[in-house]
């Protein structure tokens, strides 16, 4: 192999699911008849390989290992990209929907401009049981056949933190787990390498939401009713300012609800939903944020056994269970958050029991001018069952008044819309 110099500009990162490992047959097998993922837009790659190495020492041996094998083999990495559109938000949450064509946004809103027949909507929802994934990290060269391709197959992720602030795009960072690499040289075609080209969600297109929405797995659909046992609604709180948001990613206006059943202009599918805000947004709902970061972690843990059909591969990547923390950077403009932190509700004076603690609904939400046609985007994530667990509260005379809270959610579902096929 010819000597090269390899630079960052030339590395492409390239992702294939294979399947899960509930079919043992698919779990870190490269699907080599499937269709390349695209790259995302990143920003930096790292990989890190231990052969965990044993050393045996022996009585008479001298003070040197006398023998040293290759133990467990561990392959784990992080990824950081720009986030445009949601669509690698699926490894870590566990499934994402077929694109479904859409002239409205996921407000229900109208999107203008034309043409819109391009645009198609995701929904990225939960699932215990994680899809692994392929990826292939190429370093191309000027020089003929010098490539060099190291593909990680049985690849989870482990951790996906987002953060939003005023001086950024959204930016990812994936932490993964891999069963395998395997490297090798030879010359890669710049064609098979697509970036997605989405623009990178900025802050002057989003808004972060702090409100009482709500989220449901269990809710059935029939004619215009919505009906979940599990719940406890108020009478007629998601009449005026929120909308159902059903399985398949369509929005229904709700016109009213009982305790256990909303009532809504269409017929919603049957599954998961969210109830979140409108569009139009109460003074109460928007909150003066300078940050937040959001953290999944599926708590990966490796699994080997004895004749490990994997070589010294881990067998499976198991998941434990799933957390979700946000910190916010606020700007303490009202006592309403603090509030919040007291007892779930902005009304809240001082700390309450466990009984009188009511969680609310953080949506972070970005989207371009409704009357951006093909060129509109749109990310919604929605965290529900959300408590404040820490704040703290720091005043200094150079400085405006703040609050940094760090809260932790039950649930979240993703929703995007892009004209790029995913």
């Amino acid at each position: 192999m010819t000597d090269v110099i390899y630079v960052g500009g030339k590395v492409y990162v390239i992702t294939r699911a294979e399947g899960s490992n509930t079919t043992p047959a698919n779990y870190g097998t490269y699907a080599s008849g499937g269709t390349d993922d695209k790259g995302v837009l990143a920003t930096n790659f790292n990989a890190s390989l231990k052969n965990n190495m044993i050393q045996i020492y022996t009585l008479g041996g001298g003070r040197s290992f006398k023998q040293i094998v290759p133990g467990k083999f561990e392959a784990s990495g992080t990824l950081e990209y720009e986030v445009g559109s949601g669509n690698f938000l699926k490894y870590a949450f566990g499934a994402v929907s077929a694109g479904a064509t859409t002239t409205t946004n996921f407000d229900g809103t109208t999107i203008t401009g034309t043409p819109t027949a391009a645009l198609k909507k995701y929904v990225l929802t939960q699932a215990d049981t994680l899809d692994s994934f392929s990826m292939d990290v190429i370093a191309q060269s000027d020089a003929s056949a010098s490539d060099v391709k190291t593909r990680y197959t049985g690849a989870k992720a482990n951790q996906v933190t987002l953060k939003a602030d005023t001086e950024n795009p959204l930016h990812a960072t994936m932490d993964f787990i891999a069963q395998k690499p395997t490297t090798s040289t030879a010359d890669y075609s710049a064609t098979t390498q697509t970036i997605l080209s989405d623009v990178p969600q900025m802050f002057y297109r989003g808004q972060l939401l702090i409100n009482a929405g709500d989220y449901g797995l269990s809710g059935t659909g029939t004619l215009s009713t919505m009906t979940d046992a599990t719940k406890a609604w108020t009478v007629n709180a998601w009449q005026t300012n929120y909308v159902l948001i059903d399985s398949a990613g369509t929005a229904f206006v709700i016109t009213s609800n009982t305790a256990t059943a909303l009532t809504v202009t269409g017929t919603p599918a049957t599954g998961s939903y969210v109830i979140c805000p409108l569009s139009t947004y109460t003074s109460a709902q928007v909150v003066q944020c300078n940050s937040v970061d959001m953290t999944l972690t599926n708590n990966l843990e490796g699994y080997w056994s004895i004749s490990n059909d994997t070589g010294r591969g881990v067998k499976y990547l198991l998941e434990k269970q799933r957390e979700y923390t946000l910190t916010l950077d606020l700007n303490f403009v009202n006592t309403d958050q603090l509030g919040r932190f007291y007892s779930g509700a902005t009304s809240g004076t001082t700390p309450v029991s466990d009984t009188g603690y009511t969680p609310f609904c953080v949506v972070l939400d970005y989207k371009t001018a409704i009357g951006q046609g093909d060129n509109y985007k749109a990310l919604k994530l929605v965290f529900t069952d959300v408590v404040f667990d820490e704040e703290s509260l720091p005043a200094n005379p150079k400085d405006i008044l703040k609050q940094v809270v760090t809260a932790k959610a039950k649930n979240c579902m993703g929703f995007f819309i892009t004209s790029e096929a995913q």
